[in-house]
């Protein structure tokens, strides 16, 4: 009776067993067709899903089956556990209340758990083994991921690399390209102002020719206009100096006569004088002043603006050849470590000069200060004596020269006791042209003092 309830219930736990089985066999084939359908609804959902996310939502999906078939053989080992337990409990509580005579109905209830647990064993290896070999699976599968993504970085980070160099690239050659459109930009400024520059001073000289031209023909003009006024005068003072009544003079000495000869100066001259004091006397001092300073100024701002030119025209050379531009594409760190230290040390030496410089303009300065004091302390004990302004005219010379002979007779004064007398003939001639002589000299000193 023991051994054929011990069987039944052996039937029924191998009833049980295959009805468990093949329940976790149909709850896996619904969990497969649940992960083969659902990768297919989030594409046809989501077409546009990030690489990352998918691989995310993967190993999370994975995670999850891991779980549950872990969760799955625990609580199949644990009723088991259980069953092997009450199995083990009814034994007890059957060996307990039974006689000897049932020993051989323990022997085999015994038997029989050894050969269900036995039959169990393999299964649970099994189960063990098939979530290990997942398990590595899944481990592998994660780091072949990891290796992909990896590679796809280095593969963005060459492809960056890559393009931060073509970009470098092109960015050069726009800047080289800008710099050379500006060095032709401003060579062409420069030719264009030197052309100004010469036409400008070609219309300068042009005008100068033609103020020249105006000024030899105003002149010529003046002596025609001169020319014709004493020709036109010559018949009036002839006719006057025959109605004059005759005077006759008769010279102290010698000398006196050379000097009535020589009083006036030559007729070609004086008619230069004139024609030059006339054109003269036609602008006033403060205008001759005004177109004087205004020439003097146009003149400096000219030399100005050349040498502030020439001086920048001068840095800019000089700082090219000094300066040359810099040229980083394709340096590697190393290089551009050493052409920093290069900068840096040009960097000081520049600064040594400079110093050295305004240590030496600084030094010169007070040189040339002290040099400054020393005269204006020289100066300062001499009194400059001020000095009597003296205005000369024909009448303070005949004085002086009168006064000269008196103190000093060894001096000729040709003016000196001149006498009209009546003559006759020549002589009255004689005496009128000295007279017109002696005024002509007189005229011609007032223009060459005005």
């Amino acid at each position: 009776m023991g051994i054929r309830s011990s069987m039944i219930e052996f039937e029924k736990m191998n009833a049980d067993d295959r009805e468990r089985r093949r329940e976790e066999r149909r709850r896996r084939r619904q969990i497969d067709e649940a992960e083969e359908s659902s990768p297919q609804a989030e594409a046809s959902a989501a077409p546009t899903v990030d690489p990352d996310e998918e691989r995310r939502l993967a190993r999370e999906r994975r995670r999850k089956e891991r779980e549950a078939a872990n969760a799955a053989a625990e609580e199949e080992s644990r009723k088991m556990q259980e069953e092997l337990e009450a199995r083990r409990m009814r034994r007890r509580k059957m060996r307990d209340g039974v006689d000897e005579n049932q020993d051989d109905s323990d022997r085999v209830s015994q038997e029989t758990i050894v050969k269900v647990e036995v039959c169990f064993a393999p299964e649970q290896r099994k189960l063990e083994e098939e979530a290990k070999k997942k398990e590595e699976e899944e481990e592998a599968r994660r780091q072949a991921e990891e290796e992909e993504r990896r590679k796809e970085e280095e593969r963005k980070q060459k492809e960056e690399e890559k393009r931060q160099r073509e970009e470098e690239k092109r960015r050069q050659r726009e800047e080289e390209e800008e710099e050379e459109r500006r060095r032709e930009q401003e060579e062409e400024e420069e030719e264009k102002r030197r052309q100004e520059e010469e036409e400008e001073l070609r219309r300068e000289e042009e005008k100068e020719k033609e103020r020249e031209m105006e000024a030899r023909r105003k002149k010529a003009e003046m002596r025609k206009r001169e020319e014709e006024s004493r020709k036109a005068e010559q018949p009036k003072v002839k006719q006057e100096e025959s109605e004059q009544p005759m005077v006759k003079r008769r010279p102290h000495s010698p000398a006196e006569e050379m000097g009535d000869e020589n009083s006036g100066p030559p007729p070609e001259k004086t008619e230069e004088k004139a024609s030059l004091s006339s054109f003269k006397s036609k602008l006033s001092a403060g205008r001759k002043l005004n177109i004087k300073v205004t020439l003097m100024l146009k003149k400096a701002k000219e030399d100005l603006a050349q040498e502030a030119a020439d001086r920048e025209s001068a840095k800019r050379k000089f700082l090219e050849d000094v300066l040359p531009p810099l040229k980083l594409g394709g340096l590697s760190q190393d290089a551009l470590e050493s052409l920093c230290r290069d900068l840096h040390a040009q960097i000081e030496q520049a600064e040594e000069e400079r110093f050295e410089a305004e240590y030496k303009v600084k030094k010169n300065d007070q040189e040339i200060e002290d040099l400054n004091m020393r005269i204006m302390s020289f100066t300062g004990r001499f009194k400059k004596p001020e000095l009597k302004k003296v205005k000369v005219t024909p009448e303070n010379m005949l004085n002086s020269l009168a006064e000269s002979r008196r103190t000093k007779p060894g001096i000729i004064d040709f003016r000196a006791n001149l006498k009209h007398v009546e003559r006759e003939g020549h002589d009255s001639r004689r005496g009128s042209s000295s007279t017109t002589k002696s005024e002509g000299m007189e005229e011609n000193l007032n223009g060459e003092e005005d």
